[in-house]
This record gives structure tokens, sequence and C-alpha cells, in this order.
């Protein structure tokens, strides 16, 4: 098989009452069982359809931020925990510090 030509590897039996918009995982393990890979898709029922995605609930997060700089810029590594049941989606991280007694978001 050449490099990047897609092969059908498997076939995937849907359940009947899926909710429009869902999600999938997918893991590729070697012959040893080590996670080689994995992808993580939304799938729309029908064209699609992902709108219910909009109105999924919306989570604070926990979890671990790393602050480092060198003489030309600093690096934050996030590391977010989900410790809720919901899906956390496109989560997108703000960083906040109190001045003055009140907190400031830059933006």
């Amino acid at each position: 098989m050449a490099a990047n030509q897609p092969v059908r590897g498997f076939s995937i039996r849907w359940q009947e009452k899926l909710s429009p918009a869902h999600f999938v995982k997918l893991e590729q393990h070697n012959r040893e069982g080590k996670l080689l890979s994995e992808n993580f898709y939304w799938r729309g029922v029908k064209n699609e359809d992902l709108q219910q995605l909009g109105r999924l609930p919306r989570l604070e997060l926990d979890g671990q931020a790393k602050l480092s700089r060198d003489a030309n810029r600093a690096l934050v590594t996030v590391d977010p925990k989900n410790s809720t049941a919901a899906v956390a989606l496109m989560e997108k991280p703000r960083f906040a510090r109190v001045l003055r007694g009140r907190r400031y978001c830059p933006p």
C-alpha cells in the first residue's frame, strides 16, 4: 500500500437511536496493545447536523497551569481536568489574576 493511500479498514454498525449529534472516539493499537493514535470526532446523523453541540452545558474545568519564561517570551502550559460527567468540548482557557482585589482577564 502506498503512503497516504486510503484503505477501508472496518465498518461501524450505528445504534438506531442516536442523538442528532454524537461523538466517536477511535483508537489504534499495535499487536502488543500499545496505543499508537487516537482521534475524537463529532458526527451528525443527517446532513452533518451538529446544532446540538451549541446546547451542550457550559463547564468550569479544573486543572493546572505552569509558567516558564526565557529572555524573549513567556510560555504557559495548561493541563485541564474535567471532573464532570459532561463532555468538555473546545475548551478555551482564560487566564486571570487579581489586581487590587478585582479579577483581571487579559484579552
